[in-house]
């Protein structure tokens, strides 16, 4: 009786919980747009941040399912590569067994020959061929890159490989230097390292940055072409890739994509939180608003309303 009679809100109760409600109104506001910025900063900070590799314009091509099982993957990919290089607006192409995004393949119980170690770590691995750091611009720290020398059809014969930053130090190495021409054991084989490049995000912002083995081997169902492109005239670019990709694997069906909206794709959730939590940041600023705008009209219906008479007595 008395909220309807309005006896209520001009009681000392009603003020103190009119203000109170309006105070946590603006509060929780406050918090929803600082919760939006918030978010928005972190998924600008992971999508602007190095990966340490540029994969701008990187077309994928899966590796297509050869029809005379008798010919080597690696002939056919050279001279496949060699085609679309020559392409005037293909600025480099390249063959790995998996790319950035992917999740890559564990080896257990790495370990040095030139020292003990006491625990022989896990890392993962993933084989690349000689145009692959080149063509994705990673930074080599030490040591040369893969050379058609250290490839052969016969696992047993491969004996290099390059490591990464995090590699290096939990094979307890004080410098990429001092790893150069050191030997590891991995798959029961003796390999030795050639290189170390620097570390590179394999996966989102989200996921550490892991050991990783780079091998001169290709062969396997998850092999990916690279292909770096020309924004400029890529219709006419597709079609002569596809022409050429024909002619090397007829019968495979030309199965494309651009890595840099693959790999975006591990922050869609990211995206639809930030979309949600703005929404919900736009709907209590609105609501806001409308609070504010009935305590205004509220105020101002409360002021007592003088009349005619008492105006002209209150003039001096």
């Amino acid at each position: 009786m008395k909220v309807l009679k309005g006896k209520f809100s001009r009681s000392v109760s009603g003020v103190f919980l009119r203000k109170s409600l309006v105070t946590a109104q603006f509060a929780i506001s406050i918090l929803l747009i600082i919760g939006s910025f918030v978010v928005y900063r972190q998924l600008r900070f992971m999508t602007g941040q190095s990966l340490g590799y540029n994969m701008e314009q990187m077309m994928i091509l899966r590796k297509p399912v050869l029809s005379n099982p008798g010919t080597a993957f690696m002939t056919q990919a050279d001279g496949f590569i060699n085609t679309v290089q020559q392409l005037a607006y293909v600025k480099g192409a390249a063959v790995s067994g998996r790319i950035p995004g992917e999740e890559l393949g564990k080896i257990n119980n790495v370990n040095r020959t030139d020292i003990a170690m006491n625990n022989p770590v896990t890392m993962t691995n993933m084989g690349v061929d000689a145009r692959f750091i080149n063509l994705y611009q990673m930074k080599l720290l030490a040591g040369r890159d893969f050379s058609p020398l250290d490839y052969n059809n016969d696992p047993a014969k491969l004996h290099t490989l390059i490591i990464n930053e995090t590699a290096l130090r939990q094979l307890a190495f004080q410098s990429p230097q001092e790893a150069i021409g050191k030997l590891v054991t991995a798959f029961n084989h003796t390999w030795e390292i050639i290189a170390v490049v620097a570390d590179f995000h394999q996966k989102s912002l989200k996921s550490g940055i892991e050991p990783v083995l780079l091998l001169p081997t290709l062969e396997g169902q998850y092999s990916r072409f690279s292909v770096k492109v020309d924004p400029q005239q890529l219709p006419a670019t597709l079609e002569a890739i596809q022409k050429a990709y024909a002619s090397y694997f007829p019968g495979n069906v030309f199965d494309y994509y651009f890595l840099d909206e693959k790999f975006n794709r591990q922050y869609s959730n990211d995206y639809l939180f930030g979309k949600v939590f703005g929404l919900f940041a736009a709907l209590a600023m609105l609501i806001a608003c409308l609070g504010l705008s009935g305590l205004s009209l509220l105020t101002t219906s409360s002021v007592p309303r003088r009349s005619a008479y008492e105006k002209c007595w209150a003039l001096p």
